[in-house]
C-alpha cells in the first residue's frame, strides 16, 4: 500500500509533493521478499500475503499524517464517527492526536497478533517480538500507535478488511504510554476502529503485532 494506493483512495492532493512510484524505489527489495519468505515460520498454515502487510506512512498524508489526519479521511468510510474512530480515548487525542512524522517511511507489520501472544504480560510479548530473529526476521519491535492505525486502516481503505478486529475482539499493544496507561488498537467492528488504554478486564484480548521500518 503505496502513495500511488492513497492517491486511488483519497485523490492526488492526499498525499501532496509525495512521489507516485518512486517511493517504491526507497525499499530494500531483497530484505521484504526474505521477510516474506520467514514470515511462513510464524504463520505456517497461512500465505505470506495474508501474514505481512507493505505500508507507506506518508509525512504529508492529509496535511501531515497523525492520528486526527487519518481518522479525517476514514470518516469517509464511517460518517457516523465525528473523529473517524469508533471509540478513541480522549486523552490520545489531546496529547497525541496531532503529533505527525517528520519524514515518510514504509513499515512491514504482521497482518494479525503473534501466536500464543493473548493473555501474556507486556514483557512476555516483548520478548516473542525479539525471538522473531532467531527465524531471519530481524529488525521487528512493537508497533507505534500512528504506525498500528495507519496499517490497519489501510488495509480496510483498500479491500475492506477489518484486521485485528471484534469477532475475536482482538487488539495490539503499541508503543506510547499516556498518563500511565499502554496503548492499544484493534477491535475493528463495522462501526469502526477502537484506539483506547489497556484495560486489565480486556486482557484476553489484548496480544501483539510486530512492525519492521525502513
Amino acid at each position: 500500500f503505496g502513495n500511488d494506493k492513497w492517491s486511488q483512495c483519497f485523490g492526488p492532493d492526499v498525499i501532496k509533493d509525495e512521489p507516485i512510484g518512486e517511493d517504491f524505489a526507497s525499499l530494500p527489495w531483497s530484505e521484504v521478499i526474505e521477510d516474506f519468505r520467514n514470515i511462513k515460520k510464524v504463520f505456517p498454515e497461512r500465505k505470506a500475503t495474508d501474514s505481512l502487510m507493505l505500508v507507506r506512512l506518508p509525512k504529508t498524508l492529509n496535511g501531515g499524517l497523525s492520528i486526527n489526519s487519518l481518522g479525517t479521511l476514514a470518516t469517509q468510510h464511517f460518517p457516523a464517527n465525528v473523529n473517524g474512530y469508533r471509540n478513541i480515548w480522549a486523552n490520545i487525542v489531546q496529547q497525541l492526536g496531532n503529533q505527525s512524522i517528520s519524514e515518510s517511511y514504509w513499515v512491514l507489520m504482521t497482518k494479525d497478533i503473534l501466536p500464543e501472544s493473548r493473555c501474556q504480560s507486556y514483557g512476555t510479548q516483548q520478548q516473542m517480538v525479539a525471538d522473531l530473529a532467531n527465524q531471519s526476521l530481524v529488525g521487528y519491535r512493537v508497533p507505534g500507535i500512528l504506525e498500528a492505525i495507519t496499517c490497519i486502516l489501510s488495509q480496510y481503505f483498500d479491500s475492506r478488511m477489518r484486521l485485528f478486529g471484534d469477532k475475536h475482539s482482538t487488539y495490539t499493544r503499541c508503543l506510547e504510554r499516556v498518563d500511565g496507561s499502554q496503548l492499544v488498537a484493534g477491535g475493528f467492528s463495522p462501526d469502526g476502529l477502537n484506539v483506547d488504554k489497556y484495560y486489565d478486564f480486556v486482557s484476553g484480548n489484548v496480544a501483539i503485532a510486530a512492525l519492521r521500518k525502513f
